[in-house]
């Protein structure tokens, strides 16, 4: 009786003992499956924010509108120089923002601080092509600059060189040590460029056609340099220039300083021709 007994506790003991194994067992699994659907849930939650904050900044971030220069044949589009009194080519291409719908607003150009143009838009994209004459020895920057609704806006700039232009088939010809004075002075009142010489004025009376022009002291501009044709100069009665049949029409221009060019440039150092008939403004998209 007792080894069966013994026997049957041992038997009891083992299925106790087996059941107890299982049921922790059963526990453990029951714990690690619920641990792993929580960080199954955990991550698909995580990935999920990460995956809409991504595309909510995305959506947030305006690039902004674009521009840029036209680089076909006849089209400047670098840094470049020219020569005074010059007109060159500028093809603009403008274009509203990818990610948002701000249509253009505005374009401008600037000479350093000068405004050659500033225009009102309404548009998706643009397309324009405008003409610029550069007036003036010296340097700048030429700057394109278009805005989009809401303020966002980009530009492109170029360095300008505006050189003096070159005297094609014209021979600078330069006399020095000239001396004229008044009419009752050693030394000759008229002067002929061409001859190189100065006439006293009854030489001057027989050389009409030489003379380019001639010195007098005036009662308004006092010492002057004027053509035989000036009217100041025929008040002066012992030139004879009345009986003068022949008088060349001499015009003189005074040379135009760098500063006296800068002092200007707000008013007429360059004058925009906007080419209308070619400006394209392409349909909204």
């Amino acid at each position: 009786m007792v080894l069966v007994k013994k026997r049957f506790l041992n038997i009891e003991n083992k299925t106790i003992a087996n059941s107890l194994k299982i049921t922790l067992i059963n526990f453990k699994s029951i714990l690690f499956m619920k641990f792993l659907k929580f960080f199954a849930f955990a991550l698909l939650i995580s990935s999920f924010a990460i995956f809409t904050g991504c595309s909510k900044d995305d959506e947030d971030v305006d690039l902004g509108p674009t521009i840029s220069l036209k680089t076909g044949e006849g089209y400047t589009s670098s840094d470049f120089e020219v020569f005074n009194d010059s007109t060159v080519l500028f093809g603009i291409v403008a274009n509203k923002s990818t990610t948002h719908n701000n249509l253009l607003s505005k374009l401008n150009i600037y000479y350093n601080e000068l405004t050659l143009l500033d225009s009102t838009l309404n548009t998706a994209n643009f397309s324009g092509d405008f003409e610029i004459k550069f007036i003036g020895i010296g340097t700048g920057k030429l700057r394109f600059k278009i805005t989009a609704e809401g303020g966002l806006t980009d530009e492109t700039s170029l360095n300008v060189t505006i050189l003096e232009s070159p005297v094609v088939g014209v021979e600078v010809d330069k006399n020095s040590g000239v001396e004229l004075g008044s009419f009752n002075d050693p030394v000759g009142s008229f002067y002929s460029t061409t001859e190189r010489k100065a006439y006293k004025v009854a030489e001057a009376m027989l050389e009409q056609g030489k003379i380019d022009f001639l010195f007098f002291k005036g009662v308004t501009n006092l010492n002057t340099i004027a053509a035989p044709d000036d009217e100041d100069a025929a008040t002066i009665s012992d030139f004879h220039l009345t009986e003068w049949t022949t008088k060349n029409p001499t015009r003189f221009t005074w040379p135009i300083s760098r500063q006296k060019i800068l002092m200007l440039s707000k008013i007429s150092v360059f004058s925009l021709n906007l080419m209308q008939k070619r400006l394209k403004q392409k349909p909204m998209s």
